[in-house]
Parts: C-alpha cells; structure tokens; sequence
C-alpha cells in the first residue's frame, strides 16, 4: 500500500539540539510504558474527507486557521483550511525560485504572529500566513545566513524564530543538535541524554530519526518526542538562549534496526516501539500521538486496509508530567491545537479526513 510503503521512507532523519548548559548527570533513563493512569473518550467531528494530501502529513493553527503540511506535494506544500474544515487556499510552492522550497521540511509556525518559518540551503524564509490570505503580495522574506553557520554543520533541517528575533536552526546531520543564529554568531551544543546506554552516537541518532518538536508559546521550553522508541525530552531556554535539561521522560525503550551497508545508520525495525508521531503544544500543555506499537506490525499483510496508527491523543505538561490519554475512535497520523479547547487532526480514516476534537469537554 503505498501510503504505508512511504513510511519508512519518508520519515525524515530529525537530530536537534541546545545550548551552553550541560546536564550534572548523564545516567541511562528508565522506562516505563504505563505512565497515563487516565483515559477518557473524545468522539471526533469529521470537518472534512477525501483531503488532497499524502501520508506523512503534519499541521498546524492560527487565528481561525488550520494548515496542513503535505511533505509529498507536487505544487504546493501547505493547504489552508477554516474551521469548518472548507479548503480556503495553497501556499509555499515547490521549486527554486523566490520563497520556494526543492524538498519538504517539518515547518514551524509563530502563531501568535502568523508565520511559518523555515530553513532552505543558505538562508531562512518567513511566509506570513494572514498577509497570504488578505491578498498582501509582502507575505514573503528571505533571510541570508552568514558563512559562518555552513561552518557549523552541513545541513539544517529547519529554523525556529525566537522572541528576541534569533533563530534555533534544527540540525539533520553531524554531531550538533543546536544552533543559534543572531547576526554572524553561532553557538552550538551537542549534549544528548542518555535514553540509549550505548553512548552519545546512537543517542543522536535515535533523536535524529524523525523526531517531534514544539516550542511553548512564551519561548521559554521546547519540547523532542523520539519516534523510535517513545522518550519525551524538555529542555528550559532562558532569555539570552542559555539552555537546560527540565525532565527527560522515557516510556518505550528506542530498540532500533541498523541499516544494511551502512553501519552507522539505524531505522526502526519489527521490534521497534512506535513512539511520537506528531506534537503540538500550548502555555499549558503538550498534545500528541504516542503510538506504542511495534513496527512489524506496520509490516503486517492487514495494515494495507487496517493500519497500526493511534487513536489517541496523549497530553503532557511542560514538566514532563503525563496529563492524560483521550481515545477519539480515528487513525490519526497529523495533530495540532488551538489553546486547550480545541484539536484538530487529520485522520487516515475516510480517505484522509480532517477532524475536531475537544479533549478536555
């Protein structure tokens, strides 16, 4: 089925980052899988079907906005919709010329300015997403980065824009996980916690391999769920971009496969837990999908019409602290939110759907 064949090989390589401050104690984590001792039922309201869009998909809110990210588009990467789930336009077009990008990335979205940044070879672009739909033909800006950042690292996989106008810059590649950008300075750090008990190589690339992010609402924490294996790692950011360790969270052990002819690689195999296929976040709260199942099962003849994906939303707090599960009845594969009254999902269910749940109603 090719929406599951693109599993393995679309999920991107993610390794991320921070800065300046090294953790006091670098013990292997433990694990637990049982660390929700609460679920409820949330029923899902079906906005839309048949969205035009491919597995993987991730998502994001602003204003009365839903975006949906399709990492396989041939035209454009992002579709907007309303709240009532209506198609209200395209944007970000694949292609090399201005404001255009050659492959996808995981966008990250400044909702309370509107804006979805992003890192494309060389420099930093901005799409504000209001100025797009008001007809504004200024919804565009480049940003150059200096040389001083390709000497740093070789690839960047994506930039967050901070209060004070500086840029994390999401690493791919290399031993680094964050950078920051502010004019021609850089700094870098490259501490892991130890989630593996094999050292610092295979901690990164375990973060490496399509890791989740979100960054709360105020800049102050930032949040990387591991989708091999499911470890929940905050990280505090203080206001000159100084950074420590608040909570490392392990719930499924990151058993990992190598990959063959190459030895220094590893993916996720048959007996891979599953872990965070989406995050999102609030000032309060981080919303996502935590799988748990084993990837032979993602292997299996019946996931062509039944695949594994979760139907539950997992809510933590920006202490690491597990909140809560919700069981909404859908196959969910993309999650955003708006405060914590609202989230919207896309779901593989109807051939691809999008959704509304209220998880704390």
């Amino acid at each position: 089925m090719k929406r599951i064949a693109v599993l393995g090989g679309y999920l991107v390589a993610l390794l991320i980052l921070f800065i300046r401050c090294t953790p006091k104690d670098n013990k292997p984590i433990t694990y637990n899988d049982e660390v929700f001792t609460r679920c409820d039922t949330t029923p899902a309201t079906v906005l839309a079907k048949g969205l035009p869009i491919h597995y993987p998909a991730s998502m994001f809110t602003m204003d009365s906005i839903i975006g949906i990210v399709d990492f396989q588009a041939s035209d454009f990467f992002i579709h907007l919709y309303n709240e009532k789930g209506q198609a209200i336009g395209n944007m970000v077009r694949k292609g090399r010329g201005f404001g255009e990008i050659t492959d996808y990335n995981d966008f990250i979205v400044k909702k309370e300015e509107g804006l979805a940044s992003f890192y494309s070879p060389g420099k930093i672009i901005e799409y504000d997403v209001l100025a797009y739909l008001s007809d504004s033909t200024a919804y565009i800006k480049e940003y150059p980065l200096p040389s001083e950042v390709y000497q740093k690292s070789s690839f960047y996989h994506n930039a967050v824009k901070t209060k004070s106008g500086k840029y994390f810059l999401i690493e791919s590649f290399d031993e680094n996980r964050l950078v920051t950008v502010n004019g021609k300075t850089c700094n870098v750090y490259k501490t892991y916690p130890n989630i593996s008990g094999e050292g610092t190589e295979k901690d990164a690339a375990i973060f490496r391999y399509s890791s989740k992010m979100a960054i709360k609402g105020d800049y102050s924490r930032i949040a990387f769920g591991t989708y091999i294996g499911g470890v929940l790692d905050i990280l505090q950011i203080d206001d000159t971009l100084g950074i420590s360790p608040v909570k490392t969270l392990g719930i499924y052990k990151p058993v990992y496969a190598k990959v063959k002819n190459s030895p220094d690689a590893i993916t996720w195999g048959d007996e891979t837990p599953i872990g965070f296929e989406a995050m999102d976040a609030s000032d309060r709260y981080l919303y996502t999908l935590l799988n748990g199942t084993l990837g032979k099962k993602l292997k299996a003849k019946d996931a062509i019409n039944n695949p594994p994906f979760t139907e539950k939303i997992s809510i933590f707090d920006w202490n690491g602290h597990a909140v809560k599960q919700t069981y909404t009845g859908k196959k969910l594969i993309g999650l955003t939110n708006k405060g914590d009254s609202i989230c919207y999902a896309v779901a593989y269910d109807d051939n691809y759907s999008l959704l509304k749940i209220e998880p704390f109603k």
